[in-house]
């Protein structure tokens, strides 16, 4: 649950109304993928291991953050 709270915290920083889904598998490895439905179109913007998002991984976990607010940043650019 935690990687999908920072992922949902990054979205929120960004595009604070999202409507945020979490569609949850039990196959492993476990990813994380944060994608957007725009206009019936599904786009992935990020996707990566689910511990790349936990808070112990320190260092992954703010590149991860860094790298799905970026991907974020440029669709709000081109919206």
């Amino acid at each position: 649950m935690q990687e999908f709270n920072t992922a949902a915290s990054c979205v929120r920083e960004v595009f604070p109304d999202a409507e945020i889904i979490s569609n949850r598998t039990n196959k492993y490895p476990i990813r994380v993928i944060v994608s957007t439905n725009l206009d019936g179109k599904e786009t992935e913007l990020w996707s990566g291991r689910q511990q790349n998002l936990f808070s112990k991984y320190r260092s992954e976990r703010t590149r991860a953050m860094n790298e799905i607010k970026s991907n974020l940043q440029a669709l709000k650019s081109k919206m």
